[in-house]
């Protein structure tokens, strides 16, 4: 998944990291810029 970041510091890229547990139910969120 990629993730567009915009705000003042301009136009960037990065990703989104989503991990799940056993349930299948969202523990973690993660988005980074490249």
């Amino acid at each position: 998944m990629k993730v567009e970041f915009i705000g003042d510091f301009g136009h960037e890229t990065g990703g989104l990291v989503i991990l799940f547990n056993e349930t299948g139910l969202i523990k973690h969120v993660e988005a980074y810029l490249d």
